[in-house]
């Protein structure tokens, strides 16, 4: 992730090119937005996550992060891709429409998203950010 792929002020993080070959913008939460601007800034790095190594570019594999955070908080068998499945599940709780969850999730068809049970990007942008308000009722981020 490039600091010139994400623009602040508009609240959004460019992908140029996804696993389906595709380009895809990413509305940002508030929440994120604010942890950003305090995010250190290198004149060194054009990366947001730069390697640990001096020959590295970006942050390539987070497992040992993911390791860590997975031990820390005691969780068992428990993967990235959980939490997708688990947003998509929240979302849905909160009555959130298929079509808006298809859309956060980046689904190219809606058969991908009614395993979770007309649209624009205000819409899109309200059904993320009110995910990430109810979640941080529940945290202390």
């Amino acid at each position: 992730m490039r600091w010139q792929n994400i623009k602040l002020k508009e609240g959004v993080l460019y992908i140029s090119k996804t696993k389906n070959c595709e380009s895809q913008t990413v509305l940002l939460i508030n929440l994120l937005i604010e942890k950003l601007k305090q995010y250190p800034y290198s004149l060194e790095s054009e990366c947001v996550f730069p390697g640990q190594r001096e020959n590295s570019r970006h942050l390539k594999n987070i497992n040992v992060a993911w390791k860590k955070a997975h031990k820390k908080a005691r969780l068992k068998n428990l993967r990235i891709h959980d939490l997708r499945r688990t947003v998509g599940s929240w979302m849905a709780n909160f009555e959130i429409s298929i079509t808006i969850i298809g859309k956060v999730l980046n689904h190219n068809d809606s058969q991908s998203t009614k395993f979770y049970t007309h649209l624009n990007t205000y819409v899109v942008r309200y059904a993320i950010q009110k995910f990430a308000n109810e979640i941080d009722k529940c945290s202390n981020l």
